[in-house]
């Protein structure tokens, strides 16, 4: 063939996969290999490292008696399924399997192979159960952006939030036995609900850590839980964030004291007594509070409303801190540090939801399992796939020289779906390929980047967007910076 000339007429070709070439009786060239040892997570299988899904099935999963001949199905393939169907809120099992599979079935494998049916998918879920999937969260949580990137790091601390957050599951019986359900004291609410609490670090809206229970249990058990499971998360280079109903006396103590000395800054209930022990200043003072040890521990109160750009004010904000040395930490700097509470773990909570959305007979997010052991192994995986995601984030940021919080989740999501359903990434893409697939992607992210910090603020009592076309689908918004204001306290200090 001679060079290519205007208007030669010209086949564009991609690389899928790297076989070696099997030659049938017609001289017809097949592919050898098997299409599950293919498959990848796309673009995301980079941020989780090469071979590491089969290591966490080897280490966990039960081994099989006996050789196993080749089928449809493979332990890790179901592995990556379950992640990605967590991403993928408005495919069945048998769309999100062929999303995940992309054009591999396209190839003249050897050993034919198509779209299992969704017994078959239970089935083989069963199978893999919960464990590797745990194994894969562990895994690729924890910090994603390093201490000395701006932003990630507060007078020196890591900035963390803990917070909780309940998701529903299909209404069998097995899981409103096993989860119950919130909201009615009889558990006639529609839908069983599972609670997961995280730690979550404000740098890169990373997932540190989870712990997983039914609706029952209590956010406090849970974190208590947490952190007994995770102790090098609460060292005194991390302070954590917390909304008011964290409070008690016991959780700071174990964050703060029996852990290896992780501060806090903890909003507060109205009626619970902080006694005035030093005045520091306006909205300023120490306290102390009991553990159950029966030992003061001293504490430093920070009360203090919010002038709204209409001149009204807001509710009183009392935050309880254990950074005690008010030269160092001042009232002002506290005051500001709480509202990362919102941009970190209620923006990746929310971020994490919008991923499940539609997954199920409802409005709002929903997973999909019938079985409590099928629900535990989906919320491991739904909390491993988002953290890869966010992973992807960050390097899409680090390529463009921005920061993390204008990198659009939704966006980074929609590309590492594509780069499925396209086969971009298998297990055989060349390493130039792989290269440009991600290139290509930190180009689209980057044109999308979101706007950071502007001052937008809404009521919070509505959640939920309204399901009737006659009531307002938006709540009024007021633009403008808000300035804290001290000295006013409407807090019971007796």
């Amino acid at each position: 063939m001679g060079p290519v000339r205007d208007g030669d007429l010209v086949a564009w070709c991609t690389v899928v996969a790297v076989t070696p070439a099997v030659l049938d009786e017609g001289s017809r060239v097949g592919a050898e290999g098997w299409l599950p040892d293919h498959v990848r997570l796309g673009g995301l299988e980079e941020h989780l490292g090469d071979g590491v899904v089969e290591q966490a099935v080897a280490q966990a999963a039960p081994a099989p008696t006996q050789p196993e001949r080749r089928r449809l199905m493979s332990l890790p393939l179901v592995a990556r399924l379950v992640m990605a169907m967590t991403l993928l809120p408005h495919a069945s099992y048998v769309e999100a399997f062929a999303q995940l599979v992309g054009v591999l079935p396209r190839l003249p494998w050897l050993q034919a192979w198509q779209v299992p049916e969704s017994t078959v998918v239970t089935t083989w879920r069963r199978r893999l159960g919960v464990a590797p999937v745990r194994a894969l969260f562990a895994r690729v949580a924890g910090h994603i952006v390093a201490a000395t990137e701006p932003g990630a790091r507060w007078h020196g601390l890591r900035v963390c939030t803990l917070d909780g957050c309940q998701v529903k599951v299909p209404d069998s019986d097995e899981n409103r036995a096993e989860f119950g359900s919130s909201g009615t004291a009889d558990d006639s609410a529609s839908f069983p609900m599972v609670r997961v609490v995280m730690a979550v670090a404000r740098a890169g809206r990373a997932l540190l850590a989870a712990t997983v229970d039914a609706s029952r249990v209590g956010e406090q058990p849970l974190t208590a839980r947490l952190v007994a499971q995770h102790p090098d998360l609460f060292t005194p280079e991390h302070v954590y964030v917390l909304d008011r109903n964290f409070f008690s006396a016991e959780l700071v103590e174990a964050i703060h004291r029996r852990g290896q000395g992780a501060h806090l800054v903890m909003r507060i209930k109205a009626g619970i007594r902080l006694p005035v022990v030093t005045r520091l200043g306006d909205g300023d003072y120490l306290s102390w509070i009991r553990t159950p040890d029966k030992r003061p521990l001293t504490v430093r109160v920070v009360e203090y409303d919010v002038r709204k750009p209409d001149a009204s004010t807001s509710e009183l904000f009392c935050l309880l801190t254990t950074l005690t040395d008010p030269q160092r930490y001042s009232k002002e700097d506290i005051a500001g540090l709480y509202p990362q509470r919102w941009i970190a773990a209620e923006t990746t909570i929310g971020e994490n939801k919008s991923t499940i959305t539609d997954a199920g007979p409802s409005r709002g997010p929903i997973l999909r399992s019938e079985t409590p052991e099928l629900v535990h192994q989906e919320i491991w995986a739904w909390l491993a796939a988002t953290q890869l995601v966010r992973r992807a984030a960050h390097a899409a940021a680090t390529a463009g020289n921005a920061h993390t919080d204008e990198i659009s989740f939704t966006t980074v999501r929609r590309e590492a779906i594509r780069s499925m359903t396209q086969s971009q990434v298998t297990a055989t893409t060349p390493t130039a390929a792989r290269a440009e697939v991600t290139d290509r992607a930190h180009r689209h992210i980057l044109a999308n980047k979101v706007i950071t910090n502007r001052d937008r603020h809404s009521p919070r009592q509505q959640k939920w967007r309204p399901r009737f076309p006659h009531t307002s689908s938006t709540k009024p918004t007021s633009r403008g910076p808000l300035a804290p204001r001290f000295g006013i306290s409407r807090h019971d200090t007796s």
